[in-house]
């Protein structure tokens, strides 16, 4: 995450429940986000440091991470559409 000069969009979920509907969500959105950043997903019961790093106490979360920063919480429970945004903010930034 610390060398990606391109947002990241990171679904962390710690059971399969979650981790579907969250994998769902992120799968409409990867048409949109993929041409100008990447996607992930993590289950944080594998990954639990990247949790604990980046402060990550309710999940399932998902994140915006650019340049090694966490610099979008998205509020749970968001659609593919404010994923979307939250993307195309940072990279609207990065343009001007």
């Amino acid at each position: 995450m610390e060398r990606s000069d391109v947002p990241l969009l990171v679904g962390l979920s710690r059971c399969d429940p979650d981790q579907k509907g969250l994998s769902e969500i992120l799968n409409k959105a990867a048409p949109f986000v993929e041409p100008m950043g990447r996607i992930f997903m993590i289950d944080v019961e594998t990954h639990s440091a990247i949790a604990r790093r980046f402060e990550i106490d309710k999940l399932p979360a998902t994140v915006v991470f650019h340049r090694g920063r966490a610099v979008t919480r998205i509020a749970d429970g968001a659609d593919a559409a404010a994923m979307i945004q939250a993307v195309l903010a940072i990279t609207a930034e990065e343009k001007v």
